[in-house]
């Protein structure tokens, strides 16, 4: 592999960079659906091979999930440096729903929805105009 295409591979998996609002939401619908047809691929494989308990598709989805977590982090990442926002804020999306599952459902629904509105400003507010500390501006999608 040519060492121009190995740095495009490292600054597209990387959490470097900016990504814009419909890179973000193609991003995380293409991962969305990536999850989808592998958790049916694996209950579909578990159904035909009898398998009790799904122990093998359980291993099968946590190998699977490593990549597919690292993918969003970067993306959250980069979306927020677009924002002008440090990458570290994306933990608050990831810790927060977590944390008071079982001690109030109250406090666990309301940061559940937080989390979603994030998610959903990450979306729909524009990002930072013209270079910021994180570097340029994502460009426009290329034309077809």
């Amino acid at each position: 592999m040519p060492p121009v295409e190995a740095r495009r591979i490292a600054a597209r998996f990387g959490i470097k960079g900016r990504v814009g609002r419909l890179s973000f939401l193609g991003w995380n619908l293409s991962l969305a659906l990536c999850v989808w047809v592998w958790v049916a691929a694996i209950a579909a494989a578990a159904k035909m091979l009898h398998v009790d308990g799904f122990v093998r598709a359980e291993v099968a989805a946590v190998l699977a999930a490593a990549p597919v977590v690292w993918l969003a982090l970067v993306i959250q990442v980069k979306r927020l440096h677009d924002l002008d926002f440090s990458g570290w804020h994306s933990l608050w999306i990831w810790v927060l729903p977590i944390v008071p599952t079982e001690a109030d459902g109250t406090i666990g629904t309301v940061l559940r929805l937080g989390c979603y509105g994030v998610m959903a400003w990450m979306c729909l507010a524009p990002g930072s105009p013209g270079p910021n500390r994180f570097g340029a501006a994502p460009g426009p999608l290329p034309a077809r």
